[in-house]
């Protein structure tokens, strides 16, 4: 405390006081609980080269945090501003202590991560998921970072791949396997995957590109030397494929939904998928044909009753034949209608 009058008594408006610090969470919350009035407080994240880790922490990160003494209006609130500054020196304004604390915390937790990283073996994967300040239902990315071995690195060391809209929920994009044969067939040491969410807005290939950078560059392996300046960023195409929501729901047993529509990319086909946001793998599908249009009205998309997209349902399908009675009628029960693709294929 007395620390802290000190601090008030020598400063005059405008003045700053620095404070580097790992920001444990006692140290934290003393300088919060008395810099919380009167001050602009700032936390930057202070950039270390790897040699000089061990000297600082190890992989903990290292804070400084500013704190701005501002003038006190009589008869006014006192100023209570806190703000982090990004990796570029953008300014993200935070709404009051907690999330200033909830900042440090998920920071620190970040490095953890990136400690984890670096006894990755080949073959294994690690998923995070990057979130945005402004949608906390859904996260922003979800990156899924895959090592492999330096034999089969045949093409360099990173690489960046972006999954096209409605592709994530593949077996190649989604499954552990699918994920390491993806990093094997691009040839890279680590490859991290992207995917996108459905209820995020994006932008162009390039301006997803330029938005992930700052983050896929915290997933270089140390080994690397110096950081490159550009690394590949692959994709399916050359842009991210289209995903337009027709409804969004909420249900009382099953969470957050969504039916939304996709383009195939193989068939060129439109796909109407029911998803539940608490699993991104869709719950129904079903093929879009578009009527003819006639002078009165145009054409529009109905679902095709006759095609099945999942292969399990032509397996019931199948089964089905085998059990029927062509002679006397077969009584049979569904449980779980879904979005009604075999039920309507079956009557």
């Amino acid at each position: 405390m007395d620390l802290y009058v000190n601090i008030l008594r020598v400063l005059k408006v405008g003045g700053r006081y620095y404070c580097v610090t790992l920001a444990q969470k006692s140290v934290l919350q003393c300088l919060l609980d008395n810099f919380k009035e009167g001050w602009v407080v700032r936390l930057h994240t202070l950039a270390i080269e790897q040699d000089a880790q061990t000297e600082f922490g190890g992989d903990l990160p290292v804070f400084v945090m500013v704190m701005t003494k501002m003038m006190q209006v009589p008869g006014r609130d006192a100023i209570k501003i806190f703000e982090v500054v990004g990796s570029n020196n953008s300014y993200t304004r935070l709404g009051d202590l907690d999330k200033m604390f909830e900042t440090v915390v998920s920071l620190q937790q970040f490095a953890m991560i990136k400690h984890h990283l670096k006894g990755l073996h080949p073959g294994e994967s690690v998923s995070i998921d990057l979130w945005h300040a402004d949608i906390a239902e859904q996260p922003r990315f979800t990156l899924h970072i895959v090592d492999i071995s330096h034999q089969k690195s045949f093409r360099g060391q990173f690489a960046l791949f972006l999954v096209p809209h409605g592709r994530e929920s593949d077996w190649l994009f989604y499954d552990e396997f699918g994920l390491k044969k993806l990093a094997e067939s691009a040839g890279y040491s680590r490859l991290v995957i992207v995917t996108l969410h459905p209820l995020q807005s994006y932008g162009t290939l390039e301006q997803i590109k330029e938005e992930i950078s700052d983050s896929a560059i915290q997933f270089l392996q140390r080994d690397l030397g110096s950081t490159p300046k550009k690394w590949p960023v692959l994709s399916l195409g050359d842009d991210i494929g289209k995903r337009t929501i027709q409804y969004q729901g909420c249900s009382e047993f099953s969470g957050s939904f969504i039916v939304e529509d996709v383009k195939n990319d193989s068939t060129g086909d439109t796909i109407r998928r029911l998803v539940f946001l608490k699993n991104p793998v869709p719950q129904s599908e079903v093929r879009m044909l578009k009527t003819k249009a006639s002078k009165k009205e145009k054409g529009k998309l109905v679902c095709d009753s006759q095609d099945l997209c999942f292969s399990f349902h032509v397996a019931v399908i199948g089964c089905l034949g085998l059990l029927l009675n062509p002679v006397k009628p077969t009584k049979m029960l569904v449980v779980g209608l879904g979005g009604g693709s075999l039920i309507r294929f079956i009557d």
